[in-house]
């Protein structure tokens, strides 16, 4: 069979079909139970869990480019090029299709930027290194933009208390069924999940209540996640006023939030906008920053220096804060 047949029948299968039934072809609720099981063993996974409630993830488009992954479906030209890449991931060795489709989604085929989960283990391998001498019901996480729900996903391994603030409204009920579908699946029977459809700027959190925070916050207008007027991008009319009135309080609060010897951790990037030479120039002096470099296993860049290595996480602590810690150390590894 030549190639060419093989997309034109993959152009068929795809051109018209629903969100939900794209995600069927990535995983299924098996595969992820399965896959949770493995992850709270020590193993990287359930990085397509989230999809199964926020399918919407694959119609969310990056600023400047012309298409979502699933607008880009009615492009005859990227099925091809997802074909393409889905051969040469597979290469010469057999792979499961649902491994195969979401690979080569993830390469970026015609310049359709795929927008990312982020990744469980993550949260569970800070958690783990930050968080110390409490059990999972004691150890309370806060996560003030719940996202796609990565980050909960890898809580409900390390805490039974999880809380999150998310102001879009699709996501947010993506984010209630998760929680439900972790907690009634048994994965963790006792998690419990405090999810607020609001701006995380607007909320009245507690004072030192929480041992952990770790975000992934939107870069302002980076990804159009939502219409709606309580999204940051649309709320706030310049990047200025976005830190003004996003950026800086949602550090702020997170950090009287959490008790004194807490840790947040902030992953910000300076893809088209300067987050990180703002989060110095404002914070420098008020708090501990460290620069921290996280891929298999976690090393740190140096306090209060601005070099970004990798990915751009950096840990918060208030003043007089012990950081021995946090040097020349790793986070457990995960296969």
């Amino acid at each position: 069979m030549r190639r060419s047949l093989l997309e034109e029948m993959m152009i068929e299968v795809l051109k018209d079909i629903s969100l939900e039934n794209l995600v069927g072809f990535i995983t299924n609720e098996l595969e992820e139970i399965i896959q949770y099981y493995d992850f709270s063993n020590g193993r990287k996974g359930c990085q397509k869990m989230s999809l199964l409630f926020n399918p919407h993830r694959l119609d969310v488009k990056a600023k400047g480019r012309p298409y979502s992954v699933y607008g880009a479906l009615k492009n005859e030209k990227f099925i091809r090029g997802l074909v393409r890449a889905m051969l040469f991931k597979r290469g010469e060795k057999a792979r499961d299709v649902h491994s195969l489709l979401y690979q080569a989604i993830q390469m970026g085929v015609n310049s359709v930027q795929y927008v990312n989960e982020f990744p469980p283990h993550i949260m569970v391998g800070l958690g783990k290194k930050y968080i110390k001498g409490k059990s999972k019901d004691e150890i309370k996480i806060l996560d003030p933009c719940g996202g796609w729900g990565g980050r909960m996903i890898g809580a409900s391994v390390i805490s039974n208390n999880y809380t999150c603030f998310e102001p879009s409204t699709k996501t947010y009920f993506g984010l209630v069924k998760l929680a439900k579908f972790i907690k009634d699946k048994k994965m963790n029977a006792n998690f419990t999940a405090e999810i607020y459809k609001m701006p995380f700027e607007d909320s009245d959190l507690k004072e030192c209540y929480y041992d952990f925070a770790l975000t992934s916050p939107p870069y302002y207008d980076t990804e159009e996640y939502s219409k709606e007027k309580t999204n940051s991008m649309n709320r706030y009319n310049s990047f200025e006023k976005w830190c003004d009135f996003f950026y800086f309080p949602l550090i702020e609060k997170t950090m009287r939030a959490l008790k004194p010897e807490g840790v947040f951790v902030i992953n910000i990037g300076n893809r088209r906008y300067p987050l990180t030479e703002v989060l110095f120039n404002k914070f420098d002096g008020v708090y501990n920053i460290m620069n921290i470099k996280v891929r298999r296993g976690l090393s740190v860049g140096g306090l209060n220096k601005r070099k970004e290595l990798g990915e751009a996480f950096y840990a918060i602590t208030r003043k007089g804060v012990e950081l021995e810690d946090f040097k020349n150390t790793k986070i457990p590894k995960f296969i």
